[in-house]
């Protein structure tokens, strides 16, 4: 509701009287004198005078080109808006695909983790079980060897005290002379070392070589070998080494060794001469360069193992070239053999 300064009366040309508002009242008079004025000041772009049909179908154009400009401006509204939700659904289709990327990213990591998990554990539980394998092999291993020392320490005990017991029974009896009608006689007490080599005693601190008994069917060589190996750590005279070297024999070489005749053996170099020719037959001959050429990986063998053979076999063969021993390891390699008897390019 209008109040009275607000609101007058006005009578339009074209009704009766009514009662407006002021401000529209005002707005109404200075339309209509500035269209008055207009009237009287329009002038062409010639520089002539409108008339009011002029003025009209100028107002008529320019009304026109607002409504295409209208038009189009909504026509460029609803292409916006279809434009909009156009790209509103592809943001929402792409988010969409993002996220179900990501959570199917999710899922195989998590399926991933979980397998590799699976694995390291059971990694870990394998080499658990092959340690505590590994640690009860080294126990047993131990054990064996602990009750291998033991015995070989009361066999040494048991020779040791053999031979003092025979060294004393030697010394008490008295030393009958030789008998010369040797015939058909049997040989009870053998005296195969000269009466030097019987006289010497054998010192307390030396001990039996631990070495395999010789039994007649062993190499010679490797005997000796071993033999005096071990006797570097005791630092026996000639005479405990001749006395210790018969101590190893057993089976045809006793034997053979109670065959000899009394007093023929004088020296340790004389022994192991005679002990080498009488079993010559049974000396294995070092192998040569072209031996290596002959070993070769055999199916399933490690490479590892092919190697420690082919070493064990190498290191016998005398003033060998490196560059041949290298050649013949390269050529009994599996793969070697196999990628040139099946070459890639035939």
């Amino acid at each position: 509701m209008l109040s009275r300064s607000e609101r007058t009366f006005w009578r339009p040309p074209w009704g009766p009287l009514k009662i407006v508002p002021t401000t529209q009242l005002l707005l109404y008079r200075r339309t209509n004198t500035y269209i008055t004025r207009t009237r009287q000041t329009l002038v062409s772009e010639d520089g002539e005078e409108m008339t009011l049909q002029q003025v009209v179908e100028a107002m008529q154009v320019l009304q026109r080109k607002i409504e295409e400009s209208k038009r189009r401006a909504q026509e460029f509204q609803h292409e916006h808006e279809r434009f909009c939700t156009k790209s509103l659904a592809e943001q929402q289709r792409l988010r969409d695909e993002s996220l179900a990327e990501q959570q199917r990213l999710r899922d195989e990591s998590l399926v991933e983790q979980q397998r590799l998990r699976e694995e390291s554990l059971a990694e870990q539980q394998r080499l658990r079980d092959e340690s505590l394998e590994e640690q009860q092999r080294l126990r047993d291993y131990a054990e064996a060897s602990r009750r291998l020392v033991e015995e070989t320490l009361r066999r040494n005990e048991e020779l040791r005290k053999g031979n003092e017991d025979l060294r004393r029974t030697r010394q008490e009896q008295p030393r009958q002379a030789p008998d010369v009608s040797v015939g058909k006689r049997r040989r009870v007490d053998p005296r195969p070392f000269s009466q030097t080599i019987m006289d010497e005693p054998i010192p307390q601190h030396i001990v039996m070589p631990k070495i395999p008994p010789f039994s007649g069917v062993e190499d010679p060589e490797t005997h000796l070998k071993v033999f005096q190996a071990q006797m570097l750590i005791s630092r026996g005279s000639d005479a405990v080494r001749c006395k210790l070297l018969q101590a190893t024999f057993t089976g045809t070489a006793l034997r053979w060794f109670s065959g000899i005749s009394d007093e023929a053996i004088s020296s340790f170099q004389e022994f192991s001469q005679l002990f080498e020719e009488q079993f010559a037959a049974h000396i294995v001959k070092p192998p040569r360069i072209a031996n290596l050429f002959d070993i070769t990986q055999k199916d399933g063998e490690p490479l590892k193992l092919f190697l420690n053979r082919f070493c064990e076999i190498s290191v016998c063969v005398q003033n060998p070239r490196d560059e041949m021993v290298v050649d013949a390891f390269v050529k009994g390699l599996r793969d070697y053999r196999c990628h040139h008897q099946n070459p890639p390019y035939l």
